[in-house]
């Protein structure tokens, strides 16, 4: 099965289900889904990417995003308010 980006793959292959996330952007302001995974976590958790397939099937208009965040606090807080503000900066 062809997919739309290389981070997902179907929840159940027998479902033939794909992620639409990256063919249905465009430059509207579209939900957003960010996720914020735990300090000794990352985007490529299970639950991060269960949460990704999950919303590919269900909300395939929407935007997912999971960035890498540090263990360190205060740079993580940091990197969650710059995409905050690139955020903003598209709506």
């Amino acid at each position: 099965t062809e997919r739309a980006c290389d981070c997902c793959t179907p929840i159940r292959p027998q479902w033939g289900l794909m992620c639409f996330c990256l063919s249905l952007r465009t430059n509207l302001v579209m939900p957003t889904l960010l996720y914020i995974h735990g300090f000794l976590s990352s985007p490529k958790s299970a639950k991060a990417q269960l949460t990704h397939q999950w919303l590919c099937y269900q909300r395939p208009s929407w935007r997912f995003e999971c960035p890498y965040l540090s263990s360190h606090p205060a740079h993580a807080r940091s990197s969650l308010e710059a995409l905050l503000d690139q955020l903003q900066g598209e709506e």
